[in-house]
């Protein structure tokens, strides 16, 4: 019961950790995650996701940083992160603007990846374009293909975003006709987007 009493702890920190952030108090956000930190588990490798997410959305890329390799110290001795592990890391690293530290992330997790994840690629490509890292991000999708990842619509998605916002609609059309053709192959979804570019 005691083991249940914990779970439940920190998860209610990390609710009202999140309630903060979305209210902008980011410091009581912080200080409900270092209460949270308090009631783990220390066997439980469940909450670390949460709060590097958390600390993420409280804008502070140390706190995050310091749970992703207190969470590789705990695990490294059986086995690797996660794909679910990585992608939340990658996306906090995206949204605290820390493209170096993402590069360097995305390439550990790709040297021991099985197979191509487009989610995490995606996190990649979406961070990259919005840094008009433009030639990388290419590249990236590149080499997915490459590797026979199975391709997801969101990642066509992110280039047609990417050149809208840019005023670039030649650029847009293009990427729009290679997700027309993922759309005709069977994957479904964003229609009205392809319908509003072309």
């Amino acid at each position: 019961m005691e083991g249940k009493e914990g779970a439940w702890h920190w998860s209610l920190y990390c609710h009202l950790a999140a309630i903060y952030n979305s209210a902008k108090l980011f410091e009581k956000a912080r200080i409900s995650l270092k209460k949270a930190e308090l009631m783990m588990n220390g066997r439980d490798s469940s909450p670390f996701p949460f709060l590097i997410s958390l600390y993420a959305g409280a804008g502070d890329l140390l706190e995050a940083k310091r749970v992703w390799a207190s969470l590789n110290a705990r695990i490294q001795k059986s086995w690797l992160p996660t794909n679910k592990e990585y992608l939340v890391m990658l996306q906090a690293l995206k949204k605290l603007h820390d493209v170096a530290a993402l590069k360097v992330l995305f390439e550990e997790w790709e040297s021991n990846c099985v197979s191509y994840d487009m989610k995490l690629m995606n996190a990649v490509i979406g961070a990259y374009l919005e840094k008009n890292m433009v030639e990388e991000a290419r590249q990236l999708l590149d080499k997915a293909m490459e590797e026979g990842a199975h391709l997801v619509l969101k990642s066509f998605w992110l280039f047609i975003d990417h050149y809208i916002k840019k005023g670039e609609k030649d650029q847009a059309r293009w990427w729009s006709v290679a997700a027309s053709s993922l759309v005709k192959r069977g994957h479904s979804g964003g229609l009205e987007l392809l319908r509003m570019i072309t």
